[in-house]
């Protein structure tokens, strides 16, 4: 996986079924005021449409804080065609499904967001930033990637396996998942396919001012480093399948 070769800059059919940036924070404010705060600053950018209401949002507040596996679950969830923000007591989510747009339009979404974010003043500190992509594809994975599973010396190609590991790079935390073959439910349809998805996490643990001079360059750097991996990973065989475009 860490061969270097061309990477396209597009593949056709995208297999993105979603990408997230998520940024978690401490702010001073409740989490109440929080949500608040934040519907005033980007509500027309969703239409001023009414923010859904989590299921989250049913658990009472002092148990959701106490629960590590809750305390950074969104109870509101701003949706606008296929580009949703989520908002919790202590993280933001911009979120976008397919169709994927290209990084220069995703990203634009979450730089507006994030500077209409910095004049409202909610971070105290922001403890760190992820950007995540979920990449779906129909067919079994682990034949057309540079990975293998073997189980008493038999390769697995086209049993459900579900794999996670943790690569370190530079400072970033790379989670990378691969399900092979797996049932799963996508746009309301339950299908069988695989998934290829890679969280690439920096812990920043620093104050709200530092965070917006500093964030740009590290999550162009997490998307390249997401974008080097996923494309290392696939094999050439299966990249030329999938029409690739690469540039100058």
């Amino acid at each position: 996986m860490d061969k270097k070769k061309a990477v396209p800059v597009r593949i056709s059919p995208s297999p993105i079924k979603q990408a997230v940036l998520e940024v978690r924070f401490v702010s001073e404010h409740p989490s109440d005021a929080v949500f608040g705060m934040v519907y005033s600053a980007v509500n027309d950018m969703f239409r001023n449409k009414k923010p859904e209401v989590l299921p989250v949002m049913q658990i009472p507040e002092t148990v959701r804080q106490q629960d590590p596996n809750l305390r950074y679950q969104p109870g509101h969830r701003f949706v606008n065609e296929n580009y949703s923000l989520s908002v919790g007591a202590s993280s933001l989510q911009f979120g976008v499904a397919r169709p994927y747009p290209g990084w220069d339009k995703w990203s634009a979404f979450f730089h507006e967001g994030l500077e209409r974010i910095r004049k409202i003043g909610i971070f105290l500190q922001v403890e760190r930033i992820g950007l995540r992509y979920i990449n779906l594809f129909e067919e079994a994975i682990f034949k057309n990637i540079d990975l293998k599973v073997l189980v008493t010396d038999r390769q697995l190609w086209d049993e459900p396996t579900n794999l996670r590991t943790e690569i370190r790079d530079s400072g970033f935390t790379k989670v990378l998942q691969v399900g092979n073959s797996v049932q799963m439910t996508v746009d309301g349809n339950r299908i069988k396919g695989s998934v290829i998805d890679i969280d690439c996490l920096y812990n920043m643990n620093i104050k709200g001012d530092s965070f917006f001079t500093k964030y740009k360059d590290i999550v162009e750097q997490a998307h390249e480093k997401e974008k080097n991996l996923f494309f290392n990973l696939l094999n050439d065989e299966f990249i030329e399948k999938l029409n690739p475009e690469y540039g100058e």
